[in-house]
């Protein structure tokens, strides 16, 4: 058999006969193509990619043909013919290659499931975009076929009752000199002169038909996929309204036992003598509705036209994932794929299609559905008149949208262009209907801000070259790369007279496709469809919209003086939950001690950090969303068996994180970054707080740690992103900060091992956990990185360590759902050998019953709340009007009310006594 030509075009590509406009020609292996940088949005030198983001593939216009089907009008395919003075567009009504396409599609899925992951940045390909256009006359079985193909499912590609073919390309409904009929060669010979198709080199391929419609195994994507509407699947025949008169005959011929064959209707010598495209239609309405000659084939429910909801409802029967493939209901065919609040990408499907038409158009609904989207994703956009709206509560997250149409093809795309250059945060728009490779930058207006966005267009899985895209998305030091990588089918090269796989029948189809007569007689040739080399491998430049989030850590851990860890965790509210090591071996944690030992600041934190004082105690610091600093001491060592807590102390300075350690004298120091990344730091040698000394550098966060020799080492993250480490021997000074490799995280924490080395752990963009360990106690040098075993965790969110009972390390996270899980060191300074990860109880607030605040005052309300063992405190305040003078200004009732069972930190809303209207 003839060689697979596996993996991306990166390493080879598949290139059509040299022969432009010659006879019948073998796919032959062509060079690699490597990226081209492209800067048409963004200027800039060097280009690094440091922190991979997401990767995908996209599929687009499968055209899943059922070619015996009735409803289909091949005989206007030759209206098209390159030697006409001036062809009609109809040279999609038939295509040599259409009954091998569920192999095509096949060799397709198993091409994208074998290469897996980016070959830039190796991520695993997250999903794959269907970009529209997979059925090809929006027939039942054509549809079932596409989804039980892309599922992975058993395909049957036959349709009809009879044993024999139905199709133009057998001999039941004519044998057309339009045609190739690859079983029938000799008797063209014998009988009345070769087709076309064998006039232009074809071969005669006996049991082809028979091989193309036998079942067989699909591979599938193995993956998420989802769907995008196009015309194909709207349209029969991807142009005319299922409504419509014409529409209504297809629908009757489809299921029915009549295949027109011919047509009466009169059209121009030249496609331009027919005008525009209102009249094209009128002139498809008249080959349709004019009584068109035809022969009588077997009847099939099975090719019912489906409407949109019966389209959409098939993708809901399926055994991939998600069920509906991104619909979520009947009736909608546009929608957001769900994602993660700590994704940084978010994907939104568009439905470009209109009815009665092949071309594009968003509806206002549409749009305006879209814009509150982009919104709900950006912190920063541009209104209609380009001035800057800022929504500083807003998540970033990089914004995909994709659709059937490309801009050009919709009649609005003017006003989509344009709403989505408002939104820094859109980087690329990816569809298909060309059937064309072609990626065009559009730029935002020059007194707006530089960059814009990407519109990626593939070409089909029909018509050459056949290739899927790979789509990475990486940063580096604020410049976002798109990595569009094409893929070739995984399919021999050349059949070589083997019609006993799907993979053979692919190679034989690619190569069909290739030698499509109306597509080398083209100007340009049969590889203007696969567009320029920049339209394929590329790598696309532009502005980083947003800084990738970098987390304060909302994990703590510190021994205590018996030797035990303490876990102090912030949940979504900001509100304190601790619990404390326990277990023969420290392997565990306190029962039943989250939610019963609960520490509550008096407001919502954001980040914290804890440290054990000379005294045993812990030294808990927190910070809330405003940057103000608040520390509060625990009694003793047996912290969480009879909590006792000193009142929370606020101290003056604005930080956004924190790090505590104490330093060789025994004092205790903090390290902390503000939000625009300056750093400061100050000591507490005796009782009070020395006043604050700023550090150079900028980080985004830093976690502080005293290591061998008294040496305080702190680990910061750059608002690149980017690890840094400096240390402050005993009695020294801070050295500079040194980068630790080529990392880059979004959290960070690090504890000293019994032998006196630091690890560091910490995640990373991706919701990955990763370890490094100095290679010598004391050194400026780290092992190469690993990551956690973490499937059972999730995506981590923030991290903190510490070494505890029997000196061994414990690491806990909170993923980002806020559940807390932990694990230990099984062997001391071994940090390759580690338990599994224990999940902590739920992060349940404990509810007290809510005192009686009538008759206070709103400031004495809130005072006597705040000390309660609930720490409650006074929420709204409304007026209430009363005739009793003595409850002016008090409080006259309370919600929830007195005796109610409420969660700690509840707010109690109360309505205050105002005097009535003329009451004296």
């Amino acid at each position: 058999m003839s060689p697979t030509v596996a993996g991306t075009t990166l390493e080879s590509t598949v290139r059509a006969p040299d022969v432009l406009q010659g006879r019948y020609g073998k796919v032959i292996v062509g060079p690699p193509e490597p990226h081209i940088v492209r800067r048409d949005l963004f200027t800039t030198a060097a280009v690094a990619v440091n922190r991979p983001l997401i990767a995908f593939a996209q599929m687009s216009d499968l055209h899943i043909i059922d070619d015996q089907s009735p409803a289909r009008l091949e005989y206007t395919d030759q209206l098209a013919d390159r030697d006409r003075p001036d062809p009609y567009p109809f040279d999609s009504a038939y295509r040599p290659q259409e009954f091998l396409t569920t192999q095509l599609v096949d060799a397709v899925c198993r091409s994208i499931a074998r290469v897996a992951s980016g070959p830039v940045t190796h991520l695993p390909l997250s999903l794959t975009l269907v970009t529209g256009d997979a059925s090809d006359n929006c027939q039942y079985n054509e549809t079932r076929w596409y989804i039980d193909l892309l599922d992975g499912n058993v395909v049957t590609p036959d349709s009809g009752t009879t044993p024999w073919d139905e199709s133009v390309s057998g001999d039941q409904v004519g044998i057309g000199l339009h045609y190739w009929h690859p079983e029938l060669k000799q008797w063209e010979l014998t009988h009345r002169g070769l087709d076309k198709y064998f006039s232009a080199g074809f071969p005669a391929v006996p049991g082809l038909l028979g091989a193309a419609r036998r079942s067989f195994d699909a591979h599938g994507l193995g993956m998420p996929w989802y769907a995008a509407f196009g015309n194909h699947d709207r349209n029969v025949q991807g142009t005319i309204g299922q409504g419509t008169l014409a529409g209504s005959q297809l629908r009757q011929w489809a299921t029915g036992d009549f295949k027109p064959s011919s047509t009466t209707h009169q059209f121009p010598e030249n496609y331009s003598d027919w005008g525009f495209w209102d009249q094209v239609t009128e002139g498809l309405d008249s080959i349709v509705l004019g009584s068109p000659p035809g022969v009588v084939v077997s009847a099939d429910p099975n090719r019912r036209i489906l409407s949109r909801t019966e389209f959409v409802q098939e993708h809901f029967k399926t055994s991939g994932i998600p069920a509906g493939h991104g619909f979520r209901t009947t009736s909608q065919t546009y929608y957001t794929v769900p994602s993660d609040p700590a994704d940084l990408v978010q994907f939104i499907c568009l439905d470009t299609t209109m009815d009665d038409n092949s071309d594009g158009h968003l509806e206002s609904a549409q749009l305006s559905w879209l814009e509150t989207q982009l919104r709900s994703n950006s912190s920063r956009f541009f209104s209609t008149s380009w001035s800057v709206q800022s929504q500083p509560d807003v998540h970033d997250k990089l914004i995909v949208l994709y659709a059937h149409h490309n801009l050009d093809s919709i009649d609005n795309g003017a006003a989509l262009r344009t709403l989505m250059l408002r939104y820094p945060n859109v980087v690329m728009f990816v569809n298909g209907h060309t059937h064309r490779n072609h990626i065009v930058p559009y730029g935002r207006p020059a007194n707006t801000s530089p960059g814009g966005f990407w519109e990626i267009t593939s070409a089909s899985h029909v018509d050459w070259p056949i290739q899927s895209r790979i789509i990475e998305v990486a940063e580096g030091d604020g410049v976002l790369s798109i990595f569009t990588t094409m893929l070739d089918i995984d399919a021999p090269l050349d059949y070589a007279g083997n019609l006993a796989t799907p993979q053979s029948l692919a190679a034989l189809g690619r190569e069909l496709a290739a030698n499509d007569i109306q597509e080398r007689m083209r100007a340009t040739g049969v590889d203007q469809r696969s567009g320029q080399p920049a339209d394929r491998n590329a790598q696309l430049l532009l502005p980083m919209p947003f800084e990738i989030p970098i987390q304060p850590a909302r994990v703590a851990i510190s021994r205590d003086s018996s030797g035990w860890n303490n876990l102090f965790v912030l949940d979504s509210a900001g509100y304190i939950f601790g619990t404390q090591e326990q277990g023969l071996l420290g392997d565990g944690w306190g029962v039943g001690s989250f939610g019963q030992n609960y520490l509550q600041l008096d407001w919502p934190q954001t980040s914290l950090a804890a440290e054990t004082n000379p005294d045993g105690t812990i030294e808990l610091l927190t910070t809330e969303s405003t940057g103000r600093l608040a520390y509060r001491q625990g009694s003793g060592a047996a912290t969480f068996i009879e909590p006792t807590w000193s009142a929370a102390l606020t101290m003056d300075g604005s930080l956004h994180s924190v790090g505590l350690a104490r330093d060789s004298s025994g004092a205790m120091a903090l390290y902390g970054a503000n939000a625009a990344g300056a750093l400061f730091s100050r000591r507490r040698p005796a009782d009070a707080w020395l006043s604050w000394t700023p550090l150079d550098g900028s980080m985004r966060v830093m976690a502080a740690e005293t290591g061998s020799n008294g040496t305080v080492w702190l680990l910061g993250i750059s608002p690149q992103g980017r690890v840094f480490q400096r240390s402050q021997p005993a009695g020294g000074t801070f050295g500079p900060w040194l980068p630790i490799g080529g990392l880059f995280l979004t959290s960070i924490a690090t504890a000293t091992g019994q032998d006196g080395r630091l690890l560091l752990v910490g995640g990373d963009h991706r919701g990955h956990l990763i370890r490094m360990q100095q290679l010598a106690a004391g050194g400026q040098t780290w092992t190469t990185p690993v990551e956690f075993d973490t499937s059972a965790v999730g995506r981590v969110w923030s991290v903190a360590a510490e070494r505890g009972y029997g000196d061994r390390i414990h690491v806990a996270v909170q993923n980002t759902a806020g559940a807390v899980y932990s694990t230990k060191q099984t062997v001391m300074n071994d940090v390759s050998q580690w338990g599994s990860w224990i999940r902590l109880p739920a992060l349940t607030r404990s509810r007290y019953a809510v005192p009686d605040v009538r008759h206070m005052s709103p400031a004495t309300a809130d005072s006597y709340l705040r000390t309660h063992t609930g720490y409650f405190h006074v929420g709204t305040q409304t007026a209430e009007s009363t005739t009793d003078l003595d409850l002016v200004g008090k409080v006259v009732s309370q919600a929830p009310a007195a005796g109610t069972l409420a969660a700690v930190g509840s707010a109690v809303n109360v309505q205050v006594g105002q005097k009535a209207p003329g009451h004296l």
